[in-house]
């Protein structure tokens, strides 16, 4: 098997980071045959709603499309893909995107809390605010 490891893009707006992360995430699934392995991170809920969206289009398209399904197989390392093959990891991650990790730093962290909430002391019924509730809070306070 290939080993992926870990990697962080950092760039500027517009400069294809979003590219990179959907073909980073569709490399690693091509590896490890299971999205609930990986975690996608970034900094806003919008954000990883679009990175989900686009490895989902991706895999369409490149079903579709026998231009795009080439240009996938050679990010993937693989000639000659078939449109079968692309409807199989295009199946996967359908009956799987409940376990996709594609989400913001904030929501993974929280995930954490709760997961050890006892080791950690957190009192029961803790909660971790996201911006929306907190801002709600906020307002209802004032």
């Amino acid at each position: 098997m290939h080993t992926l490891g870990h990697q962080r893009i950092l760039a500027s707006a517009g400069s294809g980071k979003t590219y990179q992360l959907v073909a980073r995430y569709l490399r690693i699934v091509d590896t490890l045959r299971k999205p609930d392995g990986i975690l996608a991170s970034t900094f806003t809920r919008a954000a990883a709603g679009e990175i989900r969206g686009r490895i989902l289009m991706r895999l369409a398209n490149a079903a579709d499309n026998a231009t795009e399904r080439e240009k996938l197989g050679v990010e993937l390392g693989h000639d000659g893909l078939s449109r079968e093959d692309v409807l199989n990891r295009l199946i996967l991650l359908a009956r799987s995107i409940h376990r996709m990790n594609i989400r913001t730093l904030d929501s993974f962290f929280a995930s954490i809390v709760r997961a050890f909430a006892l080791e950690l002391r957190v009192p029961p019924g803790a909660q971790v605010l996201d911006e929306v509730q907190a801002a709600a809070l906020r307002a209802e306070a004032i």
